[in-house]
């Protein structure tokens, strides 16, 4: 039984270490994707299609990083700060994923 119970934990071990890998590997684009689908597409829509007439973060230009840092770090109308929820690399992530996704 103990066998048994070690050989379960070990696989659960390489099971994590195998999704730990997946999300390195992720490209910036992906980790940004996820992040939008988990934190903004409520309000935003999915792949940013804009449903609520919020702003429509497709028409950020790419010189508006700064622009979008701040609106979203420290929040802009209805929408709550993410500074402190969300890591540098996540903002990075995030805006390269908008970017990605601009008309």
């Amino acid at each position: 039984m103990r066998t048994l119970a070690q050989l379960a934990l070990a696989g659960l071990g390489c099971l994590i270490l195998d999704s730990s890998a997946h999300l390195l590997a992720q490209t910036p684009v992906e980790a940004g994707e996820q992040l939008f689908d988990a934190n903004c597409a409520g309000c935003h829509g999915e792949r940013i299609s804009n449903p609520n007439n919020f702003f429509d973060l497709k028409q950020l230009g790419q010189d508006e990083r700064a622009r979008f840092d701040k609106s979203v770090r420290e929040g802009k109308g209805q929408m709550p700060a993410w500074e402190g929820t969300f890591t540098n690399a996540e903002f990075d992530s995030l805006w390269v994923y908008i970017r990605s996704m601009a008309d």
